[in-house]
């Protein structure tokens, strides 16, 4: 009797180390009834419950993306040019001179007359480049024809005989040009009416 006892015990505790076992994964162990009529009831296994533990919700700041300031305008900076200016001369065209004045003619002997004549003497100055005997006659009182002639003489009383005047008709007029410079005098030659001029233009 003792012997089916400590068996029964035996078989217990080893039931209730397989219901301990089952328990802690299935739930609360059951009620085991002995053998003899007697029920046992196992103690209850404690269980240690680890606390869950809550993933904190992480707050991820924004992002702050820079705003990029659009680029201030410059204002464009204008450089004066360094070169000095040049000065361009202006060209004036000379004003046109005005033609030299002829100088005024300066009469040196006027003579009228009919026939032959020495005229006066008169000089001529020495700064003149030239002057000149004007002469003119008419020969219509003596039948239409005559002859008119001219000779020159200087102060010492030479003739200037490549120079002289000498015409043959009824009338004529001309001027005959000298460069000599001193005192002279006119020899007239003529049988007809006559006019004669010496000057320097």
């Amino acid at each position: 009797m003792i012997d089916l006892a400590m068996v029964l015990v035996l078989v217990l505790v080893i039931v209730v180390g397989i219901a301990s076992t089952q328990h802690n994964a299935t739930g609360p162990t059951p009620i085991v009834e002995a053998a003899g009529g007697s029920s046992t009831t196992s103690s209850p296994t404690t269980t240690t419950e680890v606390p869950t533990t809550q993933a904190v919700p992480t707050t991820v700041a924004p992002t702050t993306v820079p705003t990029t300031a659009p680029p201030a305008t410059v204002a464009p900076t204008t450089v004066a040019p360094t070169t000095a200016p040049v000065t361009v001369p202006r060209t004036t065209s000379p004003a046109p001179r005005p033609a030299p004045k002829p100088a005024p003619a300066q009469t040196l002997l006027t003579l009228s007359n009919e026939g032959g004549e020495t005229t006066p003497s008169f000089v001529v100055p020495a700064n003149a480049a030239q002057w000149d005997v004007q002469w003119t006659y008419n020969c219509s009182a003596n039948g239409g024809v005559g002859n008119f002639a001219v000779e020159v003489f200087n102060g010492s009383g030479r003739d200037l005989n490549d120079a002289a005047v000498s015409q043959t008709g009824t009338g004529g007029s001309g001027t005959q040009y000298y460069e000599d410079q001193g005192t002279f005098s006119l020899q007239i030659t003529s049988n007809c009416i006559w006019s004669i001029q010496a000057a320097v233009p």
